[in-house]
């Protein structure tokens, strides 16, 4: 099975939804594979085979810290781990986490385990969230540059209506902690903290307005420092 990512042509979707039950402790963390339309367009067969896509997986608590994960089946002798690599065969299933003590937020993809792209509806608080307190560097980052590249382009359209820019408090907190952790490494928390460029912001605009994706980047380098 593993053999249809050389077979198959395109790049499938990696989608995730969670839901907790406070009263069974259990999390339940619903992942399933697709392929986009465009795709299908492409290569001219909307056939495709489910995948073997292996996902890197952790758990965090509101303090940031990351929970033991044992699971469903799992032999009570067995010492839990807290990234657990997760196999989707299939083009949906459901992974039971069982002695979650509080609704945790999900590390999804850890170490980009596979080479998907990955959606999950996740708000502005939970990735500021993840870029402060992630102990996975790669998901830490992409957590931080998914936030900046919304909170720019919504700066972008503000600098173009007259509206004056603000900076989110939420994302200069977590920028603030990736500055001061020295046991992040160098190259990687000089990554993290470098903003989405002026071209990725332009490609998520319909119409292109150079001057003011400039002036709301500048706004954010700026607004950052100041904080």
């Amino acid at each position: 099975q593993f053999e249809r990512w050389y077979n198959q042509a395109g790049t499938p979707r990696l989608l995730a939804k969670g839901s907790y039950d406070a009263k069974t402790r259990r999390y339940v963390l619903t992942l399933s594979q697709e392929y986009p339309e465009t795709a299908f367009e492409i290569i001219g067969s909307e056939f495709r085979e489910a995948l073997h896509i292996p996902i890197a997986v952790g758990l965090l608590r509101s303090d940031g810290s990351s929970i033991p994960l044992r699971m469903e089946g799992d032999a009570e002798t067995e010492v839990p781990l807290t990234t657990r690599v997760l196999e989707l065969r299939e083009p949906e299933r459901d992974f039971v986490f069982e002695s979650i003590e509080e609704e945790p937020v999900p590390s999804i993809l850890r170490g980009f385990s596979a080479p998907v792209r990955f959606e999950m509806e996740r708000t502005r608080e939970t990735l500021a969230f993840l870029m402060a307190h992630d102990d996975d560097p790669v998901n830490r980052w992409d957590a931080g540059q998914q936030l900046a590249l919304t909170l720019l382009v919504e700066a972008t359209e503000k600098i173009q209506s007259g509206e004056a820019p603000a900076l989110d408090t939420g994302f200069a907190e977590a920028w603030g902690r990736v500055l001061g952790d020295e046991g992040l490494d160098g190259s990687l928390r000089a990554l993290t903290l470098t903003l989405p460029s002026e071209r990725v912001v332009a490609q998520e605009m319909a119409v292109i307005d150079p001057e003011a994706v400039h002036a709301a980047r500048e706004f954010f380098g700026g607004a950052l420092g100041a904080h």
